[in-house]
């Protein structure tokens, strides 16, 4: 199963060596604006690009505990570019509503996760899937973006857990945390998630799995 963790590593850092650092050979002229991290090129779409990884824990039975290992690919696009993010609704009620000019300096994305994860507990095993979800971020320094985000997907669990009779399973997400940036375009980030998982009583037994995780990562942002 490690085995499985190091080679999803790889392919991310093989995708991150042929996109990520594609506009190294041009202007280096980028900036940490209030509200979001731009390369000289600005990307029309992509926004960020970071590997996570953490460790998650649940209570299944009164003796035992699910615990798995994961590691998260992200993609974040730009929802502000296509003026569908928060600051722009906020943006345009404030203009609409009470005939004001105000928008937040935050940045949405929309995060796309693919990821695997080793399970160590109750019995060996992997998981595999991928998560949708939005994520709002606040420059409350240059330097230090705290954020929030929320969605879900779907996964696929390797045992046969007690109390659910599924191994494909959905599982909505939330979770919040900070970005510290490095440099202009590179940040380290730490963030809570809290996961459940379960087949929406598809098929039953149904008990389903609520497992908190801390993760860490870095992220590059264009």
């Amino acid at each position: 199963m490690f085995n499985t963790l190091v080679c999803f590593v790889l392919l991310c850092a093989g995708l991150l060596n042929g996109s990520a650092f594609a506009d190294q050979g041009g202007s280096d002229q980028s900036l940490i604006s209030g509200t979001q991290v731009h390369s000289a090129k600005d990307n029309p779409t992509l926004r960020e690009f970071g590997i996570l990884t953490g460790y998650g824990t649940a209570k299944v039975t009164d003796k035992d505990r699910y615990v798995t290992i994961p590691v998260y690919a992200r993609w974040g696009l730009d929802c502000d570019k296509f003026g569908l993010g928060f600051s722009d609704w906020v943006e345009r009620g404030a203009r609409d509503f009470f005939h004001q000019d105000f928008r937040p300096k935050g940045t949405t994305e929309f995060l796309i996760e693919p990821f695997t994860s080793y399970l160590s507990s109750p019995e060996q095993g992997m998981e595999a899937g991928f998560i949708l979800a939005f994520k709002y971020d606040w420059p409350l320094t240059e330097r230090f973006h705290p954020y929030i985000w929320n969605g879900g997907g779907v996964m696929y669990d390797s045992p046969h857990l007690r109390g659910q009779s599924t191994q494909w399973n959905f599982t909505p997400q939330m979770g919040g945390g900070f970005s510290y940036f490095l440099d202009k375009n590179r940040a380290l980030n730490v963030e809570y998630r809290y996961r459940h998982f379960s087949n929406a009583n598809l098929h039953l037994p149904n008990d389903g799995v609520n497992e908190g995780f801390i993760t860490a990562g870095i992220s590059w942002f264009y």
